[in-house]
């Protein structure tokens, strides 16, 4: 279990930024060494994402249409926001966080990883 109290995240290497008009877009690529449905559990799993991500949720973000609060962690007063599933299939997963746009995609790399 991570102590979220001395989370701290990683350089965010290997990011490109577009911009769109007036919408910026950060998109960072990582090649993981599980299988896509792995990193989809950790992805959309309250028990998974509570070990990584920088929010807990208070159910999964494995279905569309579903509603879930995010409760930041770590932080000096916790924001707690609510989001909608605007796509979830176990290739890409989509929500929105503290107004922005989060979205995931999965590829099968060689040998079954994601």
């Amino acid at each position: 279990m991570i102590d979220h109290e001395q989370y701290e995240p990683g350089p965010a290497r290997g990011a490109e930024v577009r911009k769109d008009g007036e919408k910026w877009t950060l998109i960072l690529v990582r090649e993981l060494r599980h299988s896509p449905e792995k990193v989809w559990q950790a992805l959309t799993d309250p028990a998974h994402l509570r070990e990584w991500a920088p929010f807990e949720a208070d159910g999964s973000l494995g279905t569309v249409g579903t509603t879930v609060k995010l409760t930041t962690v770590g932080a000096s007063k916790p924001r707690v926001s609510e989001t909608t599933v605007t796509r979830g299939d176990p290739k890409v997963l989509v929500y929105n966080w503290g107004g922005n746009d989060m979205r995931w995609e999965l590829e099968n790399l060689a040998a079954g990883r994601a």
